[in-house]
């Protein structure tokens, strides 16, 4: 698995290295970035999430670009390695991009 959990995960709130990140969600489509991290709410509460962004090549340091928010229907669309893959926003809101 690409996740590990003595990872370094920042301290909310601290500079990290200047650069600026967001949730995933937060992404305009049409927006490209790259995947910073992962929630650890997600790491520890559910590790399912970590199966399915795995299965998904949704990895650490993978390019993301934003396809599609369908906010009524609370999902996120995302191209990465030229595959589409939808998520809940919730689920998007626990995964950080620069």
């Amino acid at each position: 698995m690409s996740y590990s959990p003595t990872a370094p995960n920042p301290i909310p709130g601290a500079a990290d290295d200047g650069k600026s990140e967001r949730a995933l969600r937060d992404l305009p489509p049409g927006a490209r970035s790259c995947i910073r991290r992962v929630s650890e709410v997600a790491e520890h509460e559910t590790p399912q999430l970590l199966n399915f962004l795995d299965s998904s090549a949704l990895k650490l340091g993978a390019q993301v670009k934003s396809v599609a928010v369908n906010a009524g229907a609370g999902t996120l669309t995302v191209e990465v390695g030229g595959l589409q893959v939808a998520m809940s926003l919730q689920v998007a809101g626990k995964i950080w991009v620069e």
